[in-house]
């Protein structure tokens, strides 16, 4: 009787069988394709920078603002968090919500494609947009824990991220591609931006999830006091309003305002998280170091109309840097796990600081084109250049013979460009990857969810108040400066104010206390 029951099951372990099962189960679909989405949408960065920049005639206060809105969406999450856990809706968490939110998301990208004609009527639905994201975000990551066990959280993890990282490499692709060629319109790549939430929108209605039965599984958490619930709310109406073209208030005064309502927001919040001690004081300085490395000035759509109005680099070449950036990502990736995760934290934490501030420094080089193009036609830079290169020509234009041949034609401050966005890519990621260990160890034990969500939270508002502070500063430096024999152009003058600003975070790390790291106390 056992021979015969191993008889009939062995057809299923059979190697040579043809069956086909199916690698995903349906979750697991509905991971990574919001994570993919959450990527896909970048396939309109540089359609948004055009039409904002160029057909609009936004300034770069505006621009920065823009930038900011939409980071503020994603830095009250704990808020979304506290909806999709405590109000169920018909006894469901999440698929009620997963109904609705991508929608919000393709509803707003569909008005900017259709209505946008100046900065309230981009704003808005932008910052509408990115909360659905947001929420999308928060809902999945909620399935994602409530599946999770040893065995599969490992494999969760990498399915997202992987799905992220497909979608950047494949929406950066094309984002410029699909315009340099004139096969999309502006309005057009905003129409497909909207249609990539329905990805989400469909799949979510394939996803399994329990029912609430036990009421008292919805007990509020006091990390999350309705107070700041409706306190959230009340800023974003605000913010609406700072939005709005009063004709008392210029771009400047409109960023100042949102910087006053949002640091109001979140002082107070992380105030009563400290009275409560949902946070510990032991983290309290590791929180202003992570606030202090994100709040370096961002200076992105200087540089963006830099090369793309001024030096007259193609959409499709600039969209190919950011693509051999993300080639850059894979990589430091791999070098932390495989290296830098075997040092100490806070010598990690000061290393990588300086490489950023090293590498940010060599951009100077790309501010003067007669110094990039000599620099950039270096025997060595260039071979590293095309040979991150030739793979994207060749696929684009599906022949490596042309391919290799656009690309060689190149003046040198492209590959001056891919050569260092390759290896800025590569110090962000290992940037990135040690603050996030860092945030994630610096929580004490029983309370790393709320934790670290506060903490992600002041990195997202750290980024908040550089971008918008980026944004005022060069509108009053773009000119440079002359001081006769010395002189400086804006962009100059981002460069080094980016490096002087990375380096406030290293006064803080000789203050942050190592011991309480690794959940060693509470």
């Amino acid at each position: 009787m056992m021979e015969g029951a191993r008889l009939r099951r062995a057809p299923s372990y059979n190697p040579y069988s043809m069956t086909f099962r199916f690698p995903f189960r349906r979750n697991e679909l509905f991971f990574m394709a919001v994570y993919f989405v959450q990527a896909a949408v970048g396939i309109s960065a540089i359609a948004q920078f055009m039409f904002t920049r160029n057909e609009l005639g936004f300034d770069f206060i505006q621009l920065a603002l823009l930038s900011a809105l939409g980071t503020i969406a994603w830095s009250i999450k704990p808020i979304y968090g506290f909806l999709t856990d405590l109000v169920p809706i018909r006894g469901y968490r999440r698929r009620p919500y997963l109904h609705v939110t991508p929608l919000i998301t393709c509803l707003s990208w569909l008005y900017i494609a259709l209505f946008a004609h100046s900065f309230a009527s981009y704003a808005i639905p932008l910052i509408i947009a990115n909360i659905g994201m947001g929420f999308t975000d928060v809902i999945c990551d909620g399935l994602v824990v409530q599946e999770s066990d040893k065995k599969t959280a490992g494999r969760y993890q990498s399915l997202c991220w992987g799905a992220l990282t497909v979608g950047a490499i494949i929406s950066t692709f094309y984002s410029g591609l699909l315009l340099n060629r004139d096969i999309l319109t502006i309005q057009q790549m905003f129409m497909l931006t909207a249609a990539m939430p329905l990805i989400t929108f469909v799949l979510s209605f394939f996803i399994r999830e329990d029912k609430i039965t036990d009421r008292a599984e919805l007990k509020v958490h006091q990390a999350i006091h309705p107070h700041y619930i409706v306190a959230a709310g009340v800023a974003l109406v605000l913010t609406i309003l700072a939005l709005y073209p009063w004709s008392w208030a210029d771009s400047m005064q409109m960023s100042f305002i949102v910087i006053v309502i949002w640091f109001t927001w979140f002082g107070l919040y992380f105030k009563h998280l400290l009275d409560f001690k949902v946070i510990g004081k032991s983290i309290f300085v590791a929180a202003i170091f992570v606030f202090l490395w994100r709040f370096t000035p961002r200076f992105g759509a200087p540089w963006q109309d830099y090369f793309l109005n001024q030096v007259g680099i193609d959409q499709e070449t600039y969209g190919y840097f950011g693509v051999v950036q993300y080639f850059g990502w894979l990589i430091g990736s791999v070098l932390f796990a495989k290296w830098a995760d075997r040092f100490p934290i806070k010598q990690v934490l000061k290393w990588t600081i300086l490489i950023e501030v090293i590498l940010g420094m060599s951009q100077l080089t790309l501010t003067t084109p007669e110094l990039a193009n000599s620099v950039g036609s270096l025997p060595f830079i260039k071979w590293l250049a095309i040979v991150l290169a030739t793979p994207l020509y060749t696929l684009a234009h599906f022949s490596y013979a042309t391919g290799y041949s656009v690309l060689s034609q190149f003046d040198g401050m492209v590959y001056l460009n891919f050569f260092l966005d390759f290896f800025l890519g590569i110090s962000y990621m290992l940037a990135f990857l040690a603050l996030l260990k860092f945030v994630a160890l610096s929580t004490p034990k029983n309370l790393e969810g709320t934790n670290f969500a506060v903490m992600a939270s002041v990195m997202n508002f750290g980024l908040v108040f550089g971008s918008i502070s980026g944004g005022e500063i060069y509108q009053r430096v773009q000119q440079g400066f002359d001081f006769g024999i010395f002189q400086m152009n804006g962009l100059q003058i981002t460069v080094w104010l980016g490096a002087i600003t990375s380096l406030f975070a290293l006064f803080v790390l000789p203050w942050i206390k190592t011991n309480h790291l690794a959940h060693a106390e509470g």
